[in-house]
């Protein structure tokens, strides 16, 4: 690139869940790393949320943008975090520009420091941080609610800026979940001592936001996740995918939905019921199904009354629509 580096996203310290195992910064992990390419030293870094207990891996895409904030040009380097927060850098030297939520229920920490990208509650004499203190499982307090959940807002499901609009679209996972510290895997000296259990659906928001200034412009909720990642084109397309197997095509500018074709679930019907054009579906295990377009009666039910980690064949519903 024209500033002759390359940027790398680092993740967590191995499935250590537990600070206490490895107190400190744990540095350069959680972080977003740039590098020389000729001679492989680093220039500047920057670590997301030093000392994580919650397995938030920053490896994700990072984007590379050009604008102009606050009047003046700057090159930056996006980065959609999975603890929620949206973050942009001078990709020249690695200045924190803004870091600003996307995600609508984030419990781990009180903000972020917009100078230093720094949560605002991290404390660098602690060796085991404790930031909000709503979200860190201790042992006097072993069940917390974890938001974002486990597997974070954006995941390693890569976003798209769009050129056309100047804006980013973030696929982003919207629920909460609970964590528990395992007493059992504690004494047996297992690191990754963490039972963590779904309390709500697991659906997902379609996030468009400013990389200049942070600011959520809009957010489409679907009842299914979204572990796809989004591609936006110069004809004013957003195409993202669904858990159900569907593909949608959004408008770029009112994220209006303009077709869904449903292109298949990733389970496996019996040859019988494949040649009768029909298609598996598995029931949500948090609950009802949602309808099940020209599914006759009998199907429809089956699909909603299965057993949680039953797998129904319903017939193929979803055309493309135009």
């Amino acid at each position: 690139m024209e500033t002759n580096q390359t940027l790398w996203g680092h993740r967590q310290s191995g499935a250590v869940v537990r600070p206490v195992y490895r107190p400190g910064d744990n540095l350069y992990t959680e972080s977003l790393v740039s590098y020389n390419p000729d001679t492989g030293k680093m220039n500047w870094y920057h670590q997301y949320l030093p000392g994580d207990m919650w397995d938030y891996d920053e490896e994700g895409v990072t984007i590379l943008i050009d604008g102009v904030v606050d009047g003046q040009p700057r090159k930056l380097a996006t980065h959609a975090a999975r603890n929620g927060f949206l973050y942009s850098f001078d990709r020249t030297n690695g200045q924190t520009i803004l870091a600003k939520p996307y995600v609508e229920r984030i419990n781990w920490t009180s903000g972020i420091d917009q100078k230093t990208g720094k949560p605002l509650d991290y404390d660098p004499k602690l060796d085991i941080q404790v930031y909000s203190g709503r979200q860190n499982m201790t042992r006097a307090q072993p069940t917390k609610l974890l938001c974002p959940s486990l597997s974070g807002g954006n995941n390693y499901f890569p976003p798209s800026y769009s050129k056309r609009t100047k804006l980013m679209y973030i696929p982003s996972m919207s629920h909460c979940n609970e964590s528990t510290l395992d007493e059992e895997a504690i004494k047996k000296g297992i690191y990754f001592s963490r039972i963590s259990k779904q309390i709500e659906r697991n659906q997902s928001d379609l996030v468009v936001s400013d990389p200049l200034t942070g600011e959520v412009k809009k957010r489409v909720r679907s009842i299914w996740p979204n572990v796809s990642g989004v591609l936006t084109t110069a004809g004013g397309l957003v195409f993202t995918g669904y858990a159900d197997g569907s593909l949608v095509a959004y408008d770029d500018t009112t994220l209006d939905e303009l077709w869904k074709v449903n292109v298949g679930s990733g389970f496996q019907c019996p040859a019988d019921d494949l040649r009768g054009g029909r298609q598996a579906v598995r029931r949500h295990p948090l609950g009802a199904e949602p309808p099940i377009e020209g599914a006759a009666d009998a199907d429809a039910r089956a699909a909603r009354d299965a057993p949680p980690d039953d797998v129904v064949c319903v017939r193929a519903v979803r055309r493309l629509r135009f």
